[in-house]
């Protein structure tokens, strides 16, 4: 018979097996001598539950057998992490995610679209940032994701529209293997003849855009679109350096505009500068641009000759005033006018009236 006399009996209940939540005591009401649960819940779906009800000295009693059964889907579950990731690399495993309903078991059901993204203002999260759960396995898995920038501390993000959603484990991306050469810094200050003042610099990146720093005994070689670079045309990576290769010394001759320097190294993306000019520099060297000829003793030349005024490079300097170019013969008495002015406009020199007395060979002007 049900007493309903007592008061302040407590009820506790147990399952047989798997976790029993919610409220797991409750005490008898006195008017009714019933003791009713509430929010009893067990998360794993599966048979033959039973209840077990005790309170101190009185009979226990066992509910019926029961089944749990797997509920609507209600969150996302990380099932697979992230592991593998180097810069700017599909991560060796990708990420795998469940279709869950609140107590962790999963839902297999019409598919559901599940998105990813990355931790706000690190890197950049690549690939395919869409999956669609399989019906059949209640699994979404991704592919092809990357982050380009090394770093620590990542975390991706799972959503899927109407679910609680997931955070991955933190994860690291390291700098990956060689995979391509990047200009640091641009040749500038290009005269003709003479070094860049502004040298370039070639760092080598891994496929994120991350510097690797092991770079010793990687040769970069240096080439240029046109024309012909001299200097030192090949530089070393060293890994003190962080992976820069420092070019020294490169010049071009001819002065001319377009000029690109093209560096490559074996295995790696080769890359190229930025267009450049080499403008004419500074009077460095004189070239004979006419020889004297039709030469009788006593008689000035028929020719006289002409010298020009060149940069290092041999490209003709036509800024330059008052440079007065003499010439002299190595044998004999040389007649004439033998200091000549080099015109601004053109940057030539020509001599008047030159002539030699006595007939020979082997006469040179040197100037």
């Amino acid at each position: 018979n049900t007493v309903t006399s007592s008061s302040d009996v407590t009820v506790t209940v147990a399952a047989n097996k798997g976790t029993l939540g919610g409220t797991r005591t409750a005490t008898v009401t006195s008017s009714t001598g019933i003791a009713t649960f509430d929010g009893l819940k067990i998360n794993e779906a599966a048979t033959g539950y039973i209840l077990m009800f005790t309170s101190p000295d009185l009979t226990a009693v066992n509910g019926s057998s029961f089944e749990v059964t797997v509920g609507p889907a209600a969150q996302l579950a990380v099932t697979t992490q992230v592991a593998g990731a180097t810069g700017g690399v599909a991560f060796t495993t990708q990420p795998e995610v469940t279709l869950q309903d609140a107590g962790g078991n999963t839902v297999t059901q019409p598919p559901n679209t599940v998105t990813v993204t990355a931790t706000a203002n690190k890197g950049t999260l690549g690939g395919t940032t869409e999956a669609t759960v399989a019906a059949a396995t209640g699994l979404a898995t991704f592919q092809g994701l990357m982050i380009n920038q090394a770093d620590t501390g990542y975390i991706l993000t799972f959503a899927s529209t109407g679910l609680t959603s997931a955070t991955s484990a933190s994860f690291e991306v390291t700098v990956g293997a060689r995979a391509k050469l990047v200009v640091a810094t641009n040749a500038a200050g290009a005269k003709g003849g003479t070094a860049f003042t502004t040298q370039p610099v070639v760092t080598l990146q891994d496929a994120g855009g991350n510097t690797v720093s092991d770079a010793t005994g990687v040769t970069v070689t240096a080439a240029v679109n046109k024309g012909t670079l001299g200097g030192q045309l090949t530089a070393t990576g060293t890994s003190n350096a962080m992976g820069v290769a420092t070019f020294s010394n490169l010049k071009i001759n001819e002065a001319d505009t377009g000029y690109i320097l093209m560096f490559t190294s074996a295995g790696v993306t080769a890359v190229n500068g930025t267009a450049f000019e080499v403008t004419v520099g500074s009077g460095a060297k004189l070239a004979v641009s006419r020889q004297a000829a039709g030469a009788t003793g006593g008689v000035a030349f028929t020719t006289q000759p002409q010298v020009t005024l060149q940069d290092a490079g041999g490209n003709t300097v036509t800024s330059s005033s008052d440079v007065t170019v003499t010439v002299a013969a190595n044998k004999g008495t040389l007649g004439g006018t033998r200091t000549a002015t080099v015109t601004s406009s053109t940057g030539i020199a020509t001599f008047d009236g030159l002539k030699i007395n006595e007939a020979a060979t082997g006469y040179i002007l040197m100037f």
